[in-house]
Parts: structure tokens; C-alpha cells; sequence
């Protein structure tokens, strides 16, 4: 304050106060007649409780500025610079901050409402118990900014950068969070229900007791995150990469867990029930006393998984590879089994592995004869044509990423070890497109044989073991790609070094 009173006579600020607290007509003009300067005469001003309203502001420098309690609402302060600014309880609602400089700013207790707030900068500025409905934060960045207890429903943050962000006990229900990144952002008991986070990168985000309830995470980053008691009643997870993430205790009922890749991954007393990992890889994953009651565990790798104490009663693990699991103390009660390699498991007497063996459970690598009928096959190519798809999909994402990366002006990808690196990716691509139609034709050959040939028992099984093969590999492949499309970037450099 002191910097600016020496600079700017305060009589100037006076007559700048009281023009605007009569009249706001040839507002610019007024400023100039004062002879104050919009790029550096409000440096530091003390501004506290005025009427700003409606004001056409785009440009000024309000840096260190004393804002408190001031009336910004339908405001023009598009491009102002307001860092370092005091905006403590102010009315901003429907103010136009787009590409605004509000780095370091104090803005807790304010309202935004239906701000626009897209590309602005928001570095380490203070949010706490701030008011963010309906607010456009699109490509907005917020990194390290403190959002506690902000009220920030059905606001749109697409491509915002919320990196160490803290958003602790904030309501966050209905929002967009597509492709943003949250990396070592604090969501602990965060209300997050209902919004989108498709393709966030939530990498080591925290999210202790936070409530995730019907959220999509569909292809989202979630490596070394910590959901340690969270609510993620009916989420969808599809399709994502869990590496180390830490879901201790977490609510998981109903969840969507399909196709999802886990390694390192901690389920241990989580609540399950319902929910559908069919053709997910839980390899290695721990689910000590988990409750899958219900759950859906087909053709799910559960190879070396521990599932010691879990409850799978009724659950369907139909074709679930669970060989050199731990099973100590496991529920099987009335649970599907048909398919599912339980060889070398832990915890299994004699007695319950005849009675396992009995309802189609295999115990050798190559099972002789499990059962099958004509119509299990047709829905095993289902499942085939189903996993096919997804991998067609998941090619065609890694060659338009790959055609963004070679345009890209990275020098890095421009050495020529590098680019070597991009055609070896791009001979994976084409191998793939071929693996897709090959397992289309594949699928055809069994559909057209099923309907026109008469098959025996063994010759049966022989096909259910072939699709099962089949669908193993496409998942193997949707993996691969999986992790390459997490960074592909560093996958490259990684491979030149």
C-alpha cells in the first residue's frame, strides 16, 4: 500500500472512489481525466467494498490490491492482472475473468457463480469455502490452490490444471473434471458425486473417505492413488490402469471394474458386492476379507491373487483364472464356478475340491471335459466380439496419439532414435488392426460351424478353450496398449534410452 501512495496521489483513488460510487457512464474515460493509469496506478490500491458492477475492467492491473468485500458481479476483468489481490468475500457472479492473472490471489469466501474463469492463471491462489456453482474453469490453472470447503457444483474444469491442488471436504457433485490433471491433488472427504473425470490423470491423488458415488472414471490415471475408505458406490472404472492404487476399505458396490488392468493393487476389506470385473487382470492383486457377494468375475485373471477371508458368495466366476491364488478361508457358497482353474490354490481342502470339481471348477491345466454347450460358446464369441471391438478402438486412439506426437514440435521425438521408436509403434498398431480382423474372421469360422455342424462334448470344450485363448490375447493386447497410451511421449524416450 505504501508503494502505491507513494506513486499515486490518494486524491486520485478518492476521486476514482467517488466517480464511481455516482456515475459509471464514460467510465474509461473519467479514469483518464483523473489521470490515473488502468496498467499500474491500481497497484496495490486499497479498494475494499466498492461498487464495481457490470464494469468494464479487461486489463487492469489490480496486483496487491485490497478487493475485499467488493461488488465484481457481471464485471469485465478479462486479462486483468488481480495477483496477489485480496478478493475475500466479493461478489464475482457471471464476472468475465477469462485469461485473468489471479495467481497468489485471496478469493476465499467469495461468490463466482457462473463465472468465466477459462485460461486463467490461479497458482497457490486461496479458494477456501469460496462459491464456484456453474463457473467455467475450462483449461483454467490451479495448481496448488487451496479449495476447502468451496462449494464448487456443476462447475466445468475440462483440461484444468489442478496438480497439488487441495480441495479437502469440497462439494464437488456434478462436475466436469474430463481430461484434467489432478496429479498430488488433496481430495480427502471431497464430495465428488456424479461427475465426469474420464481421462483425468488422478496419479497419487488422495482421496481418503472422499464420496465418488456414480462417478466415470472410464480410462482415467489412477497410479499410486490413495481411495483408502472411499464411497465409490455404482463408479465406472472401465477400462483403467491401476498401479499400486490404494482402495482399503473402500465402498466399491455396483462398480463398473470391466477390462480394467490392476497391478500392485490393494482391495483389502473392500465392499464389492455387485459389481461387475469381468475380463479385468487382478493378477497379484490383494482382496483380503473383500465381499464380492453377487459380483461378476468372469474370464477375470486372478492368478497368485489373495483372497483370503473374501466373501464370494453367489459371485460368477465362470472361466476366472484364479490358479496359485490364496483361497484361505474363502466363501464359494452357491457361487458360480463352471470354467473357472483352481490349480495349485492355497486353502482348498480335498473335500471342497471335489465339491468345487463337481460344479465344473477345473484343477489341471488342461481340463478333459467341462460341459459346455453350443450356446456357451455363442456367448464366449460374444464376449470375443465384444473384447475385438474394444481393442479395434484402443488401436485406432494409440495412431491418432501417435500422428499428434510425430506433429508435434518435441525435439526430443525428432532424434532420430526416436523416430525409429515411433515406426516400431506404428508397426504395433498395424499388427494389431490385423490380430482384429484375423479373430473377426475366427469368430465368423466358429459362429458358421456351430450352425451347420453337429459338435461333440470334447470338441466343445476344445472351442471354449480356443475362444478363451483368443480372449486372453486380446486382453493382453488391450493392456499394452493401455500402458503405452498413459505417456506415450515418455514411452518413447523411454524406449531410446
Amino acid at each position: 500500500m505504501s508503494e502505491q501512495s507513494d506513486q499515486v496521489p490518494r486524491f486520485k483513488i478518492q476521486r476514482f472512489k467517488q466517480f464511481v460510487a455516482e456515475d459509471e457512464n464514460y467510465f474509461l474515460k473519467r479514469v483518464a481525466d483523473i489521470g490515473l493509469n488502468p496498467n499500474k496506478d491500481f497497484i496495490g490500491a486499497d479498494l475494499g467494498g466498492l461498487n464495481l458492477s457490470g464494469l468494464n475492467l479487461s486489463g487492469f492491473n489490480f496486483s496487491g490490491a485490497n478487493l475485499c468485500n467488493s461488488n465484481l458481479r457481471g464485471t469485465f476483468l478479462s486479462g486483468a492482472d488481480l495477483s496477489r489481490t485480496n478478493l475475500n468475500g466479493s461478489s464475482l457472479q457471471r464476472a468475465n475473468l477469462n485469461k485473468a492473472n489471479l495467481n497468489n490471489a485471496d478469493i476465499s469466501n467469495a461468490n463466482l457463480g457462473g463465472a468465466n474463469l477459462r485460461g486463467a492463471q490461479l497458482n497457490q491462489s486461496m479458494l477456501r469455502a469460496t462459491r464456484l456453482i456453474s463457473a467455467d474453469f475450462r483449461n483454467a490453472n490451479l495448481a496448488e490452490a487451496v479449495l476447502d470447503k468451496a462449494l464448487i457444483r456443476q462447475a466445468d474444469f475440462r483440461g484444468a490444471q489442478l496438480n497439488k491442488a487441495s480441495l479437502k471436504g469440497a462439494n464437488l457433485i456434478g462436475v466436469d473434471l474430463s481430461h484434467a490433471k489432478l496429479v498430488d491433488a488433496d481430495l480427502q472427504e471431497a464430495i465428488v458425486k456424479r461427475s465426469s473425470l474420464v481421462r483425468t490423470d488422478l496419479t497419487r491423488a488422495k482421496f481418503y473417505r472422499a464420496d465418488l458415488s456414480y462417478c466415470n472414471l472410464s480410462s482415467a490415471q489412477l497410479e499410486e492413488a490413495v481411495l483408502i475408505e472411499a464411497i465409490l458406490f455404482a463408479v465406472n472404472l472401465s477400462e483403467v490402469v491401476l498401479l499400486r492404487t490404494n482402495f482399503n476399505g473402500a465402498d466399491l458396490r455396483n462398480a463398473n471394474l470391466s477390462n480394467t488392468y490392476m497391478r500392485q493393487a490393494n482391495f483389502d476389506s473392500c465392499r464389492l458386492d455387485g459389481a461387475n470385473l469381468s475380463n479385468a487382470n487382478l493378477s497379484g492383486v490383494s482382496l483380503f476379507n473383500a465381499s464380492l457377494q453377487r459380483a461378476y468375475l468372469n474370464a477375470t485373471n486372478l492368478i497368485g491373487a489373495n483372497l483370503q477371508q473374501a466373501d464370494l458368495s453367489n459371485a460368477n466366476l465362470s472361466a476366472a483364472d484364479l490358479r496359485n491364488a490364496d483361497l484361505r478361508g474363502i466363501d464359494l457358497s452357491q457361487a458360480t464356478v463352471t470354467g473357472g482353474q483352481f490349480a495349485g490354490c492355497l486353502g482348498l481342502t480335498e473335500i471342497f475340491q471335489h465339491e468345487l470339481s463337481d460344479r465344473g471348477a477345473v484343477f489341471t491345466e488342461f481340463p478333459v471335459s467341462l460341459g459346455f454347450s453350443s450356446s456357451d460358446l455363442g456367448l464366449r464369441l460374444l464376449d470375443l466380439e465384444d473384447s475385438s471391438l474394444r481393442l479395434k478402438i484402443y488401436t485406432h486412439r494409440l495412431q491418432t496419439a501417435l500422428e499428434r506426437v510425430r506433429n508435434s514440435d518435441d525435439a526430443e521425438i525428432s532424434l532420430a532414435a526416436n523416430l525409429t521408436r515411433c515406426d516400431d509403434i506404428e508397426q504395433l498398431v498395424e499388427q494389431l488392426f490385423i490380430s482384429c480382423n484375423n479373430s473377426n474372421l475366427e469368430i465368423l469360422e466358429f459362429r458358421t460351424s456351430l450352425e451347420e455342424l453337429t459338435w461333440t462334448s470334447q470338441e466343445l470344450t476344445d472351442g471354449y478353450g480356443d475362444i478363451n485363448d483368443e480372449l486372453c490375447k486380446i486382453g493382453y493386447f488391450i493392456r499394452i496398449v493401455q500402458a503405452i497410451l498413459v505417456d506415450l511421449p515418455g514411452f518413447i524416450r523411454r524406449g531410446s534410452s
